[in-house]
């Protein structure tokens, strides 16, 4: 269920009926492992974004640098690091309150 992207396709992937995996679904022991499995999975995703930023920010801002490259380029990159950067920013505030309302109401 994790790689695939319906029950049928899980249940052929894992040589299985289609009713054998909804039971499964069913049960709060395999539920707990499988959303346990979902977030390790999204945990490995998000740290592997994070290591290919600053090398991807790196280049975008070499094409900006680079007067060789086309007025076309050097707009698509600094779009990008401004569209990206603004995200970033909007993210990380957004988890900086998430942050502080959590410690509010453990007081």
């Amino acid at each position: 269920m994790l790689t695939c992207p319906t029950v049928k396709a899980a249940a052929r992937a894992a040589g299985l009926d289609e009713s054998t995996i909804r039971r499964y679904r069913q049960d709060p022991a395999f539920i707990a492992e499988y959303e346990r499995r979902c977030a390790e999975m999204l945990e490995t995703a998000t740290d592997n974004a994070k290591a290919a930023m600053p090398p991807a920010i790196d280049r975008l801002r070499g094409i900006i640098d680079d007067d060789q490259q086309q007025p076309q380029q050097h707009i698509a990159a600094a779009r990008a690091v401004l569209e990206y950067g603004l995200r970033l920013v909007e993210a990380n505030d957004f988890e900086q309150r998430l942050r502080a309302l959590e410690e509010r109401s453990r007081k």
